[in-house]
């Protein structure tokens, strides 16, 4: 499991999101290039001052009671 990504010092959702999108980049990089996954891409657009930030990973879902429960399934090491 990859470690946590500590985004308290980020002053909004938004840059958390970004953060994260950037992390999880960071740590697919980190693969070697054999096994390394492609799951997430970050692309920005100067010219109009955006960013756009895709993950894509395996879910869980379970039952509790009630309530269907998703979970991500970790996929970095």
């Amino acid at each position: 499991m990859a470690a946590a990504i500590d985004v308290s010092g980020a002053p909004s959702l938004e840059q958390q999101a970004y953060l994260i999108g950037l992390a999880l980049q960071q740590a697919e990089l980190a693969v070697d290039e054999e096994n390394r996954p492609d799951q997430s891409q970050i692309s920005f657009d100067t010219e109009n001052a955006t960013v756009s930030i895709a993950i894509t990973m395996g879910t869980t879902l379970s039952v509790s009671g009630n309530d269907a429960v998703i979970g991500a399934v970790p996929y970095l090491a």
